[in-house]
């Protein structure tokens, strides 16, 4: 079980236990896909590509720009 996990556009299904450091990446996908999937990307901080989903208790996951 890795201890950090990166997630590239949107969280997959098999992360939904994943007990880590998650982290999501990148905004690869046009509004258009996202409307026709029916698709929800999370909201991204301002202009970053990268965003922390969760990490465990008492664990210092580094932000966006500290990566």
């Amino acid at each position: 079980m890795p201890e950090t996990l990166i997630s590239l556009t949107a969280p997959k299904l098999g992360s939904a236990h994943f007990k880590g450091v998650h982290y999501l990446g990148g905004r690869f996908v046009p509004p258009p896909i996202f409307e026709k999937y029916g698709f929800e990307q999370p909201v991204f901080p301002a202009a970053e590509q990268v965003m922390l989903l969760s990490a465990p208790p008492h664990h210092h996951a580094p932000d966006a720009k500290e990566l």
